[in-house]
């Protein structure tokens, strides 16, 4: 029996020494549907940038994207990216404030697809940011310990409660389609903001039209939160959350 459960795990850590890595390919094609925050290239509905080049882009314009697709032609990347809207840091505007399109494309050539991943994920994530990244990137960490599993949401605003400071926030995109037809207003949206400063339960209260409506979804899985606080003590609540949209 001995012999038998030693030849077992023999065969196990080989077998675990010899399980394949994750390639490159593996970790971009993962990107798809994932939404993250596209830096200094925003701006232009089509974008040709060598992947060498990647980190020596400054200025620009950022925003918040979903990767709608990844696609591969020879030493070429592409990612399809849906605009989601304007990312703002601490209430000092990252985004763009020029005219946005719907999509964007952005093509990285001179891409080697069998390198390592974890350089395939160093280049790539110079400039697809998940929030975290992109608030460290700009020299702000939001350190919060992961939400109690009977973590259960009090009424903001409320006796002895501090009000959430948005740490970051992403003005939802304002379509052309949108401002042609003059249509504006206001969105609130009541969520729970958990101590981990994220945002969860979102449901509209007050909506403008179906469009606007998901875009503010959207944009407000971006968001984060210094949470609602009671004393010392960061606590899960029920928040409202009003984004405005208007000519301007």
């Amino acid at each position: 029996m001995k012999g038998t459960l030693s030849l077992a795990c023999i065969f196990l850590g080989l077998g675990m020494l010899m399980a394949p890595q994750q390639s490159s390919r593996d970790y971009l094609q993962h990107l798809a549907g994932q939404r993250l925050i596209l830096r200094h290239f925003a701006g232009s509905s089509d974008h040709h940038v060598k992947e060498n080049d990647l980190s020596k882009k400054r200025g620009g314009c950022d925003e918040a994207v979903e990767v709608t697709g990844v696609a591969f032609d020879n030493s070429a990347v592409q990612f399809k990216l849906r605009n989601i809207g304007s990312p703002v840091i601490q209430k000092k505007s990252k985004g763009c404030t020029m005219d946005l399109p719907d999509d964007y494309s952005l093509r990285v050539t001179d891409f080697e697809l069998d390198q390592p991943r974890d350089q395939a994920e160093t280049a790539i994530g110079y400039v697809l940011q998940t929030p975290e990244a992109y608030l460290a990137a700009s020299g702000v960490v939001l350190n919060l310990p992961p939400p109690s599993e009977n973590e259960s949401p009090v009424d903001f605003p409320g006796p002895g409660l501090t009000a959430p400071q948005a740490v970051l926030s992403v003005s939802p995109y304002y379509s052309d389609a949108n401002r042609k037809a003059r249509i504006q207003g206001r969105v609130t949206v009541r969520c729970v903001i958990g101590t981990d400063g994220l945002v969860r339960a979102p449901v509209i209260e007050k909506g403008i039209n179906r469009e606007l409506d998901l875009l503010t979804l959207d944009a407000l899985t971006f968001w984060r939160f210094e949470p609602v606080r009671k004393g010392d003590r960061s606590i899960a609540a029920k928040v409202p959350v009003e984004v405005s949209f208007a000519m301007l």
